[in-house]
């Protein structure tokens, strides 16, 4: 993880994990995340820690000096919640580590929300070997309840980048996961697939399919009367985006998150 506060990266790796996964041949790709010690977006301090040239340098060079300690082949950057401002930054920090990892044949993905101002996607996929695009989230836990990844937003996202960005280098991370809102105390709260199908089987209710957005969904009051709306990805809205995908001839996809 990377929180902004100063060059240092933190690192967290399960090294049974990692001796398998290397026995496997797969390609394992780290991912840096600017999260802080209780897990939260710190896109205000990276931003700000970007605004300066010598930060940026800084960061590309120990990126690279931790790819090469650990062997890796290269990195997923996971780098969330920019202010707009930094758009300009966050493209000259990644066209500058592309050029050190290229240098060195070793391989940089960057994630992306499907539409945000702060990112320059098409400069970002000029410097990346690919762009991870996270289709998903049009609503989440801290808006308002609503599909979280309708078909018609999905889509047109997916076009819209699609004409930036080529598409032999666009990865689709799709969404299989649920928001609860409580309604009445304008709470919510994220849950995996496996879990929400546990609560609703738990309220003895079946998730219904929204014709409009082609999500799933279901509602309920708890114990204390507060009425609840859940909004979740699966095997439906899998499939359709799946068989959209297929037409645009994109990379490959991706699953965010198992379970």
């Amino acid at each position: 993880t990377f929180t902004g506060d100063d060059s240092s990266l933190t690192a967290s790796i399960n090294a049974s994990v990692l001796e398998y996964l290397r026995s496997t041949g797969v390609l394992i790709l780290p991912r840096i995340a600017n999260l802080d010690s209780l897990d939260r977006w710190s896109g205000a301090s990276l931003s700000d820690y970007l605004s300066k040239p010598e930060n940026r340098t800084s960061l590309s060079r120990a990126i690279v000096d931790a790819l090469e300690k650990h062997r890796f082949p290269g990195v997923n950057l996971d780098f969330e919640e920019l202010r707009v401002g930094a758009r300009a930054d966050y493209t000259a920090f990644v066209t500058e580590l592309s050029g050190l990892l290229r240098a060195r044949q070793l391989t940089l993905t960057i994630d992306v929300p499907l539409k945000q101002e702060a990112y320059d996607y098409q400069a970002l996929g000029a410097a990346a070997d690919a762009l991870v695009v996270m289709a998903y989230d049009e609503h989440n836990a801290k808006g308002d309840a609503g599909p979280v990844a309708s078909e018609e937003w999905f889509q047109a996202g997916i076009e819209r980048i699609l004409r930036e960005v080529p598409r032999e280098k666009v990865i689709v991370s799709l969404g299989q996961y649920a928001y609860d809102w409580n309604l009445t105390t304008r709470t919510s709260e994220s849950l995996g697939y496996g879990d929400a199908l546990e609560r609703a089987q738990q309220i003895d209710v079946r998730p219904t399919f929204d014709a409009a957005s082609r999500n799933s969904r279901f509602t309920y009051a708890d114990g204390r009367g507060d009425q609840h709306d859940v909004w979740l990805l699966d095997a439906l809205s899998l499939w359709n985006q799946l068989r959209f995908l297929a037409d645009q001839k994109v990379r490959g996809v991706s699953l965010w998150r198992l379970g």
